[in-house]
């Protein structure tokens, strides 16, 4: 079994040099906790996370704030797109973002998985995000591998 055999279907890929609030809007349609990143021939160069958009709205300006519940619920991001809105998606994304090929055994990407502590990676084929491999999907295949594979045990004689 490879990747190929478990990958997901993948978010909207984004262009670097996107605005980052349309990154961000694109974010939130689709309700992924990251985009791929791509450069203008389409190759995986980075990933915009969302927990790395809440980082930046909502952690620094929470450090300027002496009491958070006086704030309003939005205050921190429209702070944050005033201050960065001509922020491209280059200027936030995360890179190099961890992939995988397609054509990997599902074991040895179990491996990097592991070793990567991610439980989330991009799947490229010819450096193009083609979808993601999610951990609980690498357990599922291999417990129905090993399912198919155990031959059935005969019947035990009774009396």
């Amino acid at each position: 079994a490879t990747l190929k055999d478990v990958v997901a279907p993948c978010p909207p890929s984004i262009r670097a040099d996107a605005p980052f609030r349309e990154a961000v809007e694109t974010l939130c349609e689709h309700v992924a906790d990251s985009l791929p990143v791509v450069d203008a021939d389409g190759k995986l160069i980075g990933e915009l996370r969302a927990m790395d958009i809440l980082r930046l709205g909502v952690k620094d300006y929470l450090g300027s704030v002496a009491d958070a519940t006086s704030i309003a619920p939005l205050e921190p991001f429209e702070e944050f797109f005033s201050l960065h809105s001509d922020a491209c998606v280059k200027d936030v994304m995360q890179a190099p973002p961890f992939c995988l090929p397609v054509e990997m055994p599902l074991l040895q990407a179990s491996v990097r998985l592991l070793s990567s502590r991610t439980p989330i990676a991009f799947v490229v084929r010819q450096g193009k995000p083609i979808g993601l491999i999610h951990t609980g999907e690498v357990v599922r295949k291999f417990v129905s591998l090993q399912s198919t594979a155990q031959p059935e045990r005969p019947a035990r004689p009774r009396g």
